[in-house]
């Protein structure tokens, strides 16, 4: 091996994010007694293996989702993560590192539940699907396009009852199935640019799987 590090408590999760001369890494230490688990995202010199900048989340913070990447590549060495409190799976954050290890940019997101996450690496556009429950069933869900490069939700488009579980990016529209209550799947197509609804295709004589 060129170099390895021990990261004592630390445990490393998901893939490592190479980017230029470093490596990006997501870590976790568990909870030790009365002492709340800790989330981190550090950098390291990819030839050398020194940490250059770490950045810890609160206590019982948890740098996690569920369906998507750990760690996003943005611009100029920056990294996109999504965050939530620990046992929790309503509400969270979207945040931006810096080059330089210090948080840039966040956005809350309460009282939603993630559904599905999808980055477009070509045009550098993260897709995330949001849904609102009373009594477990969706009473409201959406599609926010988000810019990270500008910093700003870029557009939204409202799914009422029907909740996102799976994105595909084209050059110019982005393909999403939908679920819709009573068990049938709708395939979409919208606008990339704007969320604009450009054709529906109904599924309830078969399953998309």
């Amino acid at each position: 091996a060129k170099w390895s590090q021990d990261l004592k408590e630390w445990w490393v999760q998901g893939a490592p994010l190479p980017w230029q001369k470093t490596v990006w890494t997501h870590l976790v230490r568990p909870a030790q007694g009365a002492i709340p688990a800790y989330s981190a995202i550090a950098r390291f010199a990819a030839d050398t293996g020194k940490e250059e900048k770490r950045y810890t989340g609160e206590p019982g913070e948890k740098i996690d989702i569920a369906r998507g990447p750990y760690l996003i590549p943005v611009a100029t060495g920056s990294v996109l993560f999504l965050s939530r409190k620990a046992g929790e799976t309503i509400g969270f954050d979207l945040r931006l590192l810096g080059s330089d290890g210090v948080l840039a940019w966040q956005k809350k997101y309460e009282g939603l539940r993630l559904s599905v996450v999808h980055w477009d690496k070509v045009h550098r556009k993260l897709f995330v699907g949001v849904e609102r429950r009373e009594n477990n069933n969706v009473v409201a869900s959406s599609l926010i396009c988000i810019d990270p490069v500008q910093r700003k939700e870029e557009w939204r488009s409202e799914f009422g009852t029907k909740w996102p579980s799976q994105i595909a990016s084209g050059t110019n529209n982005i393909y999403v199935i939908r679920n819709v209550p009573g068990g049938a799947k709708e395939l979409i197509a919208l606008q990339l640019k704007d969320g604009v609804l450009l054709w529906k295709k109904d599924f309830t004589s078969h399953d998309i799987r």
